[in-house]
């Protein structure tokens, strides 16, 4: 296998080893209750009642896989994919075969992966347009099993999907996939179809940055990773994306601005690292028409892309010469500005290559971040006609100033109620949006951020409201410890269907991830924090210390979830385990373990003015911690940070 560590638990889970008629049945389909609301339906194309189609028994495999004669590289791993995990389970290994000298006998056991003749021969006449984008069916016809997708990341989430639903295979980690040992294999007869809620889906973390192929198990696809194309290939195949703060990858100050300084606007506190320039001066046509050439260079060198970012420089200053002043005050703001230059770009694209689906993206952020509307009979309304995006223009929405430990509609939020009315404003004027949203205190990774229960609330406003795809940034340096790991499996889950049941998925993470015997040790440290944070109606900020300070945390809150912590240790090291489990279990609870660790060490001395011994001890504890568990990074920030704690605190 090629993940780092495949912990097969199940001679620790209480419930055991189990066939695969006897498993949890998952699927993402959905149904709609008598009040019209959607709610998430297990079995949604299934027919369960139905006589079974055994895969496979004991070292006994019954079907054989099928891929085309000529089989794009997704398809061929998709297959492999698809074998070598139903060996791991069953014991049984699956041939694959090509479908050149295959007849179609609906009697045959074949499961066929992507474009086979077989599909072709079937009389499926599927609309690959409702898919989303990334979607995905499996059909039964007969004993034949069919499964396809909507583009090559779609025929690997089929596979990956038939895997969940009927091996019973949980993808939790980069480092820890459940994976039940079954005496008997069984599909049935079904119509499943699975098409994602949101097309673009990424969750920022390190957890699929630095593991592609853990990013396709999790049917997401990294920002900015290069996806090999036995994954589906990735989000950076289509995007040309550097760097989404763009521009001046566009326009260099360093290359243009000692002859056309006019082009930029000037600031001494810039964190541009090329020159005293904070961003473009938006309304120079001169800059505008070489910005344009500089554009189709980039769409040149990347023939297949769809998307090209032009986003603004992040936390710099938009320009105030009088022409920007005027045109920010003719056209609604900053945003009504930035628009009008991002729709040259989309308007000289469209122009250049009639024949290519080019979307140009750009930022609603900062000083962009409220639309260029106005309010016309209670409604919003584009400040002018020009203002409105082009059909070939995307807006990215960063809601950087977001409270996400409330939902971001929840009037009672003082810090939503401005982020939610610039998700409306920009609703109101186009359809075509991402959002950008953040997940983790910067400041400090480690600290409780308890946002797990209003994802599915902001999804679904988000949904509600047009957008298409969400990045939701966590902790992109690092991945090893617990809260970036579990949203990131929530993550994955809702962003693929916001309907599902965000209790029952942290219950069924913890329980495949710790094990049985260790969950509730985890579930009651994340209720006592999460019921403190609740009771106390913290903020949840990207970069605040408000609910940080020793006044907000009480001590014993954080020395009784270590205490209980330490106790989930002591069960470990006393059961029955290998001790490659021990090992594995161990450095999970530890992942958690690091955060309570965290919060009183950080305030230690407010709590015990005088007992260096206990900060020290504490902070042993903890350092020797964060090495077991591999974490260098416990904020923002290019330096090994974790090293300069160890040294103020040791």
């Amino acid at each position: 296998m090629k993940k780092a560590l495949i912990l097969i638990l199940a001679a620790v889970f209480a419930f055991g080893a189990f066939a695969a008629c006897d498993t949890e049945k998952t699927t993402q389909g959905g149904q709609t209750a008598e009040d019209n609301t959607p709610v998430y339906d297990p079995a949604a194309g299934i027919d369960y009642d139905a006589d079974p189609l055994c895969i496979a028994r004991s070292n006994a495999p019954y079907y054989r896989v099928v891929i085309p004669e000529e089989a794009t590289e997704t398809e061929a791993f998709a297959a492999n994919e698809l074998v070598t995990f139903v060996e791991s389970a069953v014991g049984a290994r699956m041939s694959v075969v090509s479908d050149g000298n295959i007849a179609y006998n609906e009697s045959d056991k074949y499961i066929s992966v992507g474009k086979t003749s077989l599909l072709e021969e079937s009389g499926i006449n599927f609309d690959y347009g409702t898919l989303n984008e990334e979607g995905f069916f499996i059909y039964t016809r007969g004993n034949l099993i069919l499964m396809d997708g909507a583009n090559q990341r779609g025929i690997l989430y089929s596979v990956y999907d038939f895997l969940e639903k009927f091996v019973g295979i949980k993808f939790l980690t980069h480092e820890s996939t459940y994976i039940p040992q079954l005496q008997e294999l069984n599909a049935y007869p079904m119509e499943v179809v699975e098409a994602p809620y949101f097309s673009y889906r990424s969750f920022g973390s390190a957890n699929l940055q630095q593991d592609t192929y853990f990013a396709a198990q999790m049917r997401m696809s990294d920002l900015w990773a290069l996806t090999p194309a036995r994954y589906g290939g990735g989000y950076n195949d289509d995007v040309y994306q550097g760097n989404d703060h763009s521009v001046f990858d566009l326009l260099p100050p360093e290359e243009y601005a000692a002859e056309n300084e006019d082009w930029y606007c000037y600031s001494g506190e810039s964190v541009y690292p090329g020159g005293p320039y904070s961003q473009l001066c938006l309304t120079n046509e001169e800059m505008t028409a070489q910005a344009i050439i500089n554009l189709k260079g980039w769409i040149e060198e990347k023939p297949n892309a769809k998307y090209f970012m032009v986003g603004q420089y992040d936390m710099n200053p938009f320009c105030e010469c009088k022409n920007c002043l005027d045109c920010y005050e003719e056209n609604g703001g900053k945003s009504g500005a930035l628009i009008l230059f991002i729709n040259k770009l989309a308007d000289a694209v469209k122009e250049a290559y009639p024949d290519r689906d080019i979307t140009i993206q750009t930022f609603a952020y900062q000083e962009s971040l409220a639309a260029p509307v106005k309010e016309v009979n209670g409604e919003y309304v584009a400040y002018n006609k020009n203002v409105i995006p082009r059909d070939n223009v995307m807006v990215k929405i960063a809601i950087d100033k977001a409270c996400f430990f409330h939902p971001i509609d929840d009037p009672n939020c003082p810090s939503n109620v401005t982020p939610y009315d610039n998700i409306c404003r920009w609703s109101a004027i186009t359809d075509r949006l991402l959002l950008w949203e953040y997940t983790c205190n910067f400041n400090n990774f480690l600290w409780w951020y308890p946002d797990t229960r209003v994802i599915k609330d902001n999804l679904l406003t988000y949904k509600e409201h047009g957008i298409t795809g969400t990045y939701s940034q966590n902790s992109i340096q690092s991945r090893e410890h617990y809260q970036g790991q579990l949203k990131c499996y929530l993550f994955s889950k809702l962003l693929w269907n916001p309907h599902r049941d965000v209790n029952a998925l942290i219950k069924e993470f913890n329980t495949y991830h710790f094990g049985a015997d260790i969950a509730p040790y985890i579930a009651d440290v994340i209720d006592r924090l999460d019921l403190h944070y609740r009771l106390n109606d913290f903020h949840g900020l990207l970069h605040t210390d408000v609910y940080t300070k020793a006044s907000a945390i009480p001590a014993k809150l954080l020395q009784d979830c270590i205490a209980t912590l330490k106790e989930a240790l002591s069960v470990v090291e006393e059961s029955s385990r290998t001790a490659e489990e021990k090992a594995a279990v161990t450095k999970r609870i530890k992942s958690l373990l690091v955060s309570p660790q965290m919060m009183l060490l950080q305030n230690y001395t407010a709590y015990f003015l005088n007992d260096t011994a206990g900060r020290t001890q504490l902070a042993t504890e903890f350092f020797a911690n964060m090495d077991e568990i591999g974490m260098t990074y416990y904020k923002e920030s290019g330096d090994n940070l974790t090293e300069s704690l160890r040294a103020s605190y040791l």
